[in-house]
């Protein structure tokens, strides 16, 4: 057990009286547990150096939004005066940042009217980077009730009609964090990405779509598929799905209530909620997961979580699965990655990595798998399925297989992928 996970297990008056010191005293850029922290934001797009100064100005919790506000105004202001410079690339970089500082900012604000403005802003700067990135990223919402899921959507170069992968993300993350991690490597293989805000995250949430409880994903994701099937640009026919952490409870959900998703890709599989009643009270998730589903209450948000299980529906996931998971996962323990994948129905791949921690944020050449699984059963790459990498040699099972499991339940060892013979015609 590492000290995240230590931490996290004391009672949450403790917690909060051991971060409240410890910022007092060293400050959060002296921290131990800073590291993974700007791992994550570092891969997003930040400046690591912007970061560091930021957080080194931070001495309590309550200062975090704050302090971040300013970071994320002074790199707008940047933005605006490049674009107004003449340089497009500097301009386009800088409205990303300045996106990402304000959803730091938000991660740490729990007044409603606060967070509001702070996101109103945050969608001012991504429209600056949205307009000038190429491929653009276009504005959507998605037909759903109580209100329309919002999203992104942006397409591959060449002609359409293109397979596309709706990306969902974490609990504490929104969509506009993903386009350099997510978005950027699947339109490289020739996927169109649709980035949404689920039920109870982001955007959606301000609109007062929140989290009920599973079943509404059944919901949201015949709400995507159709929308997919509307649009010419993209092909209904060759429709994945990829999330991570809290997204790794999401995308297999959709994939098992929504037949039209052919294949899917997760990073960090959350095949329950770990400890509901532990989590209600800690500092950290907490006020998220009030936010994320509207409820106040401790027993009853306890009790919605015990429902947020995969075990109920897993079977049903059918198309292709590839799941990537950290061995040394604090958050989400890595057993859930082994039990999803005994449980599914599909051809399934699974790769525990040594050492990892959650959502693997030190491993990335271990990422690669996911997006290569995704363009492989997605057919979008023409000429190259997949890409030879140490994180899987070989290559993956034709569609409609289902390889051998790659591990025995229990026996502790990392899986490998399986070769398998080529495609016919290949």
């Amino acid at each position: 057990m590492n000290g995240v996970s230590l931490l996290l297990r004391l009672p949450a008056g403790i917690q909060r009286a051991l971060f409240e010191l410890a910022l007092r005293t060293a400050g959060l850029g002296r921290l131990p547990h800073l590291g993974m922290l700007v791992r994550y934001f570092r891969l997003l797009g930040a400046d690591e150096g912007e970061f560091l100064r930021t957080v080194s100005r931070i001495r309590s919790w309550s200062a975090w939004p704050e302090r971040w506000r300013e970071t994320a105004g002074q790199a707008l202001e940047e933005a605006r005066a490049q674009e107004a410079a003449g340089h497009p690339v500097t301009a386009r970089d800088r409205y990303r940042q300045a996106a990402l500082y304000f959803a730091l900012a938000n991660w740490r604000t729990w007044d409603a009217r606060e967070r509001a403005r702070t996101y109103e802003q945050l969608l001012a700067a991504y429209g600056g980077f949205a307009r000038l990135v190429d491929p653009p990223a276009r504005s959507v919402d998605i037909p759903f009730a109580p209100a329309p899921l919002p999203g992104y959507l942006r397409l591959p170069r060449g002609p359409g009609p293109h397979p596309v992968v709706v990306v969902v993300q974490g609990m504490d993350t929104v969509k506009e964090v993903c386009p350099v991690l997510v978005e950027q490597p699947l339109l490289e293989r020739g996927l169109a990405t649709l980035t949404v805000d689920q039920p109870g995250t982001g955007e959606a949430q301000l609109r007062g779509v929140l989290f009920v409880g599973p079943e509404m994903l059944a919901g949201a994701a015949r709400a995507i598929a159709d929308f997919v099937a509307s649009c010419p640009e993209l092909d209904a026919a060759r429709l994945g799905i990829i999330g991570f952490s809290w997204g790794g409870f999401v995308a297999p959900y959709m994939a098992a209530a929504e037949p039209r998703v052919r294949a899917g890709a997760i990073l960090s599989a959350l095949w329950e909620f770990p400890e509901p009643e532990r989590a209600v009270r800690t500092p950290f998730y907490g006020p998220s997961l009030r936010l994320m589903t509207g409820i106040e209450e401790p027993t009853e948000l306890v009790a919605l979580l015990r429902r947020v299980r995969l075990e109920p529906v897993a079977a049903r996931i059918r198309c292709p699965l590839c799941i990537v998971h950290g061995e040394q996962d604090a958050i989400v323990p890595v057993e859930f990655a082994r039990r999803l994948y005994d449980a599914v129905s599909g051809p399934r791949l699974l790769h525990i990595i040594p050492g990892a921690d959650h959502a693997a944020s030190l491993h990335l050449t271990h990422l690669a798998l996911l997006g290569d699984w995704l363009a492989d059963h997605l057919r979008a790459e023409k000429d190259t399925r997949t890409h030879r990498s140490t994180a899987c040699p070989g290559r993956f099972p034709p569609a409609g297989t289902r390889p051998r499991p790659a591990y025995r339940a229990g026996d502790g060892r990392t899986p490998r992928a399986r070769r398998s013979p080529a495609r016919p015609g290949r």
